[in-house]
């Protein structure tokens, strides 16, 4: 069994350092509850009612 201080085996991942970067781990908080739409990033997200079905998001 590999030590702390040995190095990933080759095709296995360890730790990375420097900037994580990428997506949210959980875009949950943005989908509407009735429909599961998500804002396409033109200004949904912030708005009062989903894009795609209408219902009030707030």
């Amino acid at each position: 069994m590999p030590g702390a201080a040995d190095p990933p085996a080759q095709g296995e991942t360890g730790p990375v350092d420097g900037d994580d970067g990428g997506d949210p781990v959980c875009w949950l908080d943005q989908v509407c509850p009735e429909c599961g739409a998500m804002p396409t990033g033109d200004g949904e997200a912030t708005a009062d009612r989903c894009w795609r079905c209408g219902t009030e998001t707030t």
